[in-house]
């Protein structure tokens, strides 16, 4: 007669959980504490990259829906750097560093290849030529008519333009086109409204 396997001793009140027991090769079994995987360390790690993963994406689309939807991408030439509404930051001077007209605001607004050039309230358009491959870049204002065409009037200068900042040296068409702001009969300072 083979003898039974005693049964394993009753563990104290709210010991053993989380145990398990297996059977070793002579017939007793053995009390094995059972790992659940919140202690074993590996799945907070998971874990912890899955949401690492997830901030990344997250952070990726919110780059990719600013760059491509909402941000204003830079203009990639001078005319469409000139677009928009500026103002004159000094008055116009003279060559002798006068003051060329009396004090007042002055906006100039530029509308595709249109320069409007707004004081006391009244507008003056001229068409718009720019030349930014000269060397310095040329710019050439003529004045429109009440039809909105070309008249003989005509400001031939020279310009340079930042991101919010423009100067325009101009002379009358009856003289040359000024080299250098020095030369000019006009210079104007303008900053960006909008």
């Amino acid at each position: 007669m083979t003898a039974e396997p005693t049964p394993p001793a009753p563990l104290p009140e709210g010991k053993g959980e989380g145990t398990q027991t297996s059977a070793t090769s002579e017939g007793a079994q053995e009390a094995t504490p059972a790992v659940t995987p919140s202690l074993q360390g590996g799945d907070r790690g998971g874990s912890l990259r899955r949401k690492l993963a997830l901030l990344l994406a997250f952070a990726l689309v919110a780059a990719s829906v600013w760059y491509f939807a909402i941000r204003t991408p830079e203009p990639t030439n001078d005319l469409g750097r000139f677009q928009g509404e500026w103002q004159l930051a000094v008055p116009a001077v003279d060559r002798d560093n006068k003051p060329a007209a009396r004090a007042r605001p002055v906006t100039i607004r530029v509308e595709g290849d249109r320069w409007v050039y707004i004081a006391d309230g009244k507008e003056r358009r001229s068409a718009l030529t720019l030349r930014p491959d000269a060397d310095p870049k040329e710019i050439d204002l003529t004045l429109l008519g009440p039809d909105d065409k070309p008249t003989a009037f005509v400001l031939r200068g020279i310009y340079t333009i930042d991101r919010d900042r423009a100067k325009v040296a101009t002379a009358p068409a009856s003289e040359p086109r000024p080299a250098n702001p020095e030369e000019a009969g006009t210079v104007w300072l303008l900053d960006r409204v909008k």
